[in-house]
């Protein structure tokens, strides 16, 4: 059921294209397919699976479950509270995400949380495959939310300017670096990103997309982006783009937790597995 999602909540930017959906009533598929271009905050080509595409995979297959297999209008905003996803390394290379064999996400859990017969949230696990192989697997529990429930909580978390951004409005040039991360202390930074990556339909998003956090705390907990086995991110508010956006970075021997946010006030904690 290609092209029934509007390209704007895919987030085209990461080159992830969602092609397909199908479900018996148990189990869902969905079809993916890459667009050709880098996706603007690509970690690396080098590990397992670049978070951003990994995390885009997970994403875009709650969206699909939830308005195309649930019916929920796409006025509703659908907001992770968690996403997960782990790696796997398959026979002959690396799970890898260049051109080549279609990546398709199965689910193997879907639960759906309704208040008064609306859907308010779901939770999922999937399987990754390719090629007939287990590429990865991953989970999210989403939070839908109405336009009501939406200007409730903008109106305790007042939005930033969302009118047209200023100059071309266009993602950056290839081989740009989307986001800058600039030391602030031994294990603190702050974090620099191009308007242009934060653009939907030609006007600014209202806050940092969480694969864009994943991706940032991917550069800091792996410099270079190699090495990533797995990824948990929970999300407790939105990340403004008209604030600074802080990071600080808590290692340990196998891998790092990335804590995101505005000063004092955290957004998002990420976990970090390296591979051995």
């Amino acid at each position: 059921m290609p092209g029934t999602i509007p390209a704007d909540l895919l987030d085209p930017a990461t080159g992830v294209l969602l092609r397909s959906f199908g479900s018996d009533g148990t189990d869902a598929r969905v079809g993916f397919a890459l667009s050709g271009t880098d996706p603007v905050h690509r970690v690396s080509d080098r590990c397992a699976g670049d978070p951003v595409l990994f995390a885009q995979y997970v994403r875009q297959t709650g969206l699909a479950l939830v308005h195309l297999g649930e019916g929920v209008p796409f006025t509703h905003q659908v907001a992770p509270a968690w996403l997960r996803f782990d790696a796997t390394v398959a026979p002959g290379g690396p799970a890898g995400d260049a051109a080549g064999e279609p990546v398709t996400a199965v689910t193997t859990r879907v639960e759906v949380e309704r208040r008064r017969g609306q859907v308010t949230g779901i939770g999922y696990d999937l399987v990754l495959l390719r090629g007939g192989r287990t590429i990865g697997t991953g989970g999210a529990r989403l939070n839908v939310l109405s336009p009501a429930v939406l200007r409730f909580v903008r109106g305790r978390n007042p939005a930033p300017d969302t009118g047209p951004a200023p100059g071309t409005g266009s993602a950056p040039d290839a081989g740009s670096d989307p986001c800058r991360v600039v030391p602030t202390g031994p294990a603190s930074w702050d974090v620099e990103l191009d308007p242009g990556t934060l653009l939907v339909s030609g006007h600014r998003a209202d806050h940092v997309p969480g694969t864009v956090l994943v991706a940032v705390a991917g550069r800091l907990a792996a410099p270079g982006g190699t090495g990533i086995r797995s990824m948990d991110a929970e999300f407790y508010a939105y990340t403004g783009v008209g604030r600074t956006v802080t990071a600080v970075v808590e290692r340990s021997d196998v891998g790092a937790t990335v804590v995101l946010g505005h000063g004092s006030t955290e957004t998002c904690r990420v976990s970090v597995l390296l591979d051995a």
